[in-house]
């Protein structure tokens, strides 16, 4: 895993707004770049902060850009396990804790982790 300049990404960076605008639960997470497939996940220091905003078993998607636009929406596979095998091709679905395993998280401090 490499974050490349440790720039501010767009993952931390959408965290970071919701948060400040009073969003502190999160049902899942999208990840999509420019990248042509195999698509692209956040780097290292992303999966970090996330982790720490974020219940280790949230789903988290990474889109491929070459998402084609004739499929139905991935949005609509949100709450159930059976996405197409064409929407497969495109869309990686696993955890917080499949992303960053063994990872460090507020419960390891004493403190309330995500929910």
């Amino acid at each position: 895993m490499v974050s490349l300049g440790a720039g501010i990404c767009a993952e931390r960076t959408a965290v970071v707004k919701a948060i400040s605008e009073g969003q502190n639960k999160f049902i899942a997470v999208a990840v999509t770049s420019d990248v042509p497939s195999p698509t692209t996940s956040p780097c290292g220091i992303c999966r970090q902060f996330l982790r720490e905003f974020l219940s280790p078993s949230i789903p988290i998607y990474i889109i491929s850009s070459e998402y084609p636009s004739e499929l139905p929406s991935w949005l609509d596979k949100l709450d159930q396990d059976q996405e197409s095998d064409e929407i497969k091709k495109y869309v990686v679905k696993m955890t917080m804790e499949e992303l960053l395993p063994s990872s460090f998280g507020p419960d390891n401090l004493g403190m309330q982790g995500p929910q």
